[in-house]
């Protein structure tokens, strides 16, 4: 029914109310490879997450003005020493596969 539908709306190209544009938009325009990745079969996850940032952006600093900041350095220190193990294990591999 939708393809029938919608293949009558791209020959007619008929944009009267919302529906229409919301159905071109989502229906027509979209990629089907896409549907089943990640928040791209609709827009809704995108938009709530972008909303969830928004308000942590906004929020985020009025909550933490009066508390002291954490003492980080020692898991910056352990996460540094991670991604130095990484970088060389990936430089051996990498090294390996060009000789």
């Amino acid at each position: 029914m939708i393809l029938f539908w919608a293949k009558n709306f791209v020959m007619g190209f008929t944009l009267d109310c919302g529906n229409d544009v919301d159905m071109y938009l989502l229906v027509i325009l979209s990629d089907s490879r896409v549907d089943n990745w990640l928040f791209m079969s609709s827009p809704w996850p995108t938009l709530t997450l972008t909303a969830l940032y928004l308000l942590i952006c906004y929020t985020g600093p009025k909550l933490m003005e009066n508390r002291k900041p954490w003492d980080l350095k020692a898991f910056i220190v352990i996460y540094n020493f991670c991604l130095v193990l990484l970088s060389a294990y990936m430089f051996i591999e990498v090294s390996e596969f060009f000789y």
